[in-house]
C-alpha cells in the first residue's frame, strides 16, 4: 500500500518524541548522580546518567560529553520544556555553566 492509502485510512498519533540537546559542557556523571534525587548511574550497563521526571513525564540520557536525549515526550513542546527541566536540574548540580544548544 501507498503512504497515502495508509495516512487515508488510519488515525496516526505522536507517542513518543526524541531529542538531543548539546549541553556545551562536560558532565560529572557521578556528581550529577549524587546530588540529584531522580538520577541513576551504572557505567557498568550504559554510558549515560538515566534521569527522570514527571511533568511532563519524560526521561533523559546525560552523557559525559555534554550530549543529552529526552525521550517520551507527546509532542515537540513538551519535549523542549523537558529538556529545560532536565538542563536546569543539571546547572542546579553544581554544572553552573550548561548552554542550551542544538535543539
Amino acid at each position: 500500500a501507498s503512504l497515502m492509502s495508509v495516512t487515508a485510512t488510519h488515525h496516526i498519533k505522536v507517542e513518543n518524541v526524541v531529542a538531543t540537546v548539546n549541553l556545551s559542557t562536560k558532565i560529572d556523571q557521578r556528581l550529577l548522580c549524587q546530588k540529584a534525587r531522580n538520577a541513576e548511574y551504572n557505567p557498568k550497563r550504559f554510558a549515560a546518567v538515566i534521569m527522570r521526571i514527571r511533568e511532563p513525564k519524560s526521561t533523559a540520557l546525560i552523557f559525559e560529553s555534554g550530549k543529552m536525549v529526552v525521550l517520551g515526550a507527546k509532542s515537540e513542546d513538551l519535549s523542549k520544556r523537558a529538556a529545560r527541566k532536565f538542563a536546569k536540574i543539571i546547572k542546579l548540580c553544581e554544572h553552573g555553566f550548561v548552554k542550551f544548544n542544538d535543539f
